[in-house]
């Protein structure tokens, strides 16, 4: 009684047509989404997807901590299979699942270079580890890319966002046998231009991996409590403001993740 505790957005369900299905879990629904609990100030969860807050962190930290991390590890260590010296690419880096991969693959020794759509933006990125931040709004993704890696390319890739515009620019800038890894797609569109000759040339591989793996939340908050772990946070909101925290985030204007606090009046 009284613990603080994260409420995994992965619940267990025996609904026909789960959202999915998670390794060690089985069919899952998603929080807020396929089943009530977003936007209120009590949810009902399982108590064995809940996991405990470190004291070191915050509510705040820990919502955007929890949402994303775990996936972020998945995508990094296990599908990009990151190794040190690895070049990787994030796009949506200042959101909170591309924060989180920027951190990830530092861990893994990685040389990191951040996408981001502004100036402010690109220093936040450089803020929270990565090597170097491209603001592609001024400057050629690819391009950029191409000379910081020596013309070679990256090695593995994070992007939610399928920005109509830069995707074909993410393509091109993929070495030899590259991967890229997504959770989502935060333009809003569904679709992205495909080079698909660049693609079977180069061997490349696109792979879509929304989950955590087995065990990642709980070492997610383990690493979180150990330290070092940043969240962006761009603005708090009362539940009161939802539909104003709701335009903020469709605005694309704010620098990391909007939280909404029902503490708050």
């Amino acid at each position: 009684m009284g613990d603080r505790v994260f409420c995994s957005l992965f619940q267990p369900t025996d609904r026909p047509d789960p959202y999915m299905v998670i390794p060690g879990l089985g069919p899952v629904d998603f929080l807020g989404v396929t089943i009530w609990g977003g936007y209120a100030q009590y949810v009902r969860s399982k108590a064995a997807r809940t996991v405990p807050i470190p004291d070191n962190l915050g509510f705040h930290d820990a919502t955007v901590i929890g949402r994303h991390l775990a996936t972020a590890a998945n995508q990094v260590e296990n599908v990009l299979e990151t190794k040190a010296d690895d070049w990787v690419l994030v796009m949506g880096a200042t959101g909170g699942l591309g924060a989180a991969c920027i951190q990830v693959a530092k861990w893994a020794g990685a040389k990191v270079i951040a996408g981001a759509g502004s100036d402010e933006k690109a220093a936040a990125c450089l803020s929270i580890g990565a090597d170097h931040a491209i603001n592609y709004r001024k400057q050629d993704l690819t391009e950029e890319v191409r000379k910081l890696t020596d013309g070679q390319g990256v090695n593995g890739v994070c992007d939610s966002v399928a920005d109509q515009e830069q995707f074909p620019k993410v393509i091109h800038s993929m070495a030899r046998g590259a991967k890229l890894v997504t959770a989502g797609n935060a333009s809003g569109s569904a679709d992205v231009p495909l080079d698909i000759r660049y693609l079977y040339l180069h061997q490349l591989q696109i792979i879509g991996e929304p989950r955590e793996a087995p065990g990642g939340l709980q070492a997610a908050f383990a690493r979180a409590g150990e330290g070092g772990v940043k969240a962006l946070i761009d603005q708090v909101f009362p539940l009161s403001r939802a539909v104003e925290a709701q335009a903020r985030v469709e605005s694309n204007a704010g620098i990391g993740k909007i939280v909404i606090d029902p503490t708050l009046d």
